[in-house]
């Protein structure tokens, strides 16, 4: 069996009316710019959306960090003052 790559993406869950998004937001302004964060608005988003009921988010804003070997996929809640992991989720795809 061939392994897979190993991916990481870093994604800020919010949605719009949200204050607290907008300082997420600007707070990553870098990383998103860079590419290295993504933001998906629940309240534009379908599939964001979907994401977020499936995974049970409760709270917005939600910084998260999913990773997939194209076997699994760990998604992660990052606390918000050291990024590191707060509560993870693996799923099997196998």
């Amino acid at each position: 069996m061939v392994e897979k790559e190993r991916r990481e993406k870093l994604v800020l869950m919010i949605q719009e009316g949200c204050p607290h998004c907008k300082d997420e937001i600007e707070r990553h302004r870098e990383e998103i710019e860079k590419g290295e964060m993504v933001v998906r608005d629940l309240s534009k988003d379908d599939s964001a959306y979907r994401f977020a009921l499936a995974v049970n988010l409760r709270y917005v804003p939600e910084l998260l960090k999913i990773t997939t070997d194209g076997r699994k996929v760990e998604i992660c809640r990052l606390s918000r003052g050291d990024m590191k992991p707060a509560q993870c989720k693996v799923i099997d795809l196998d």
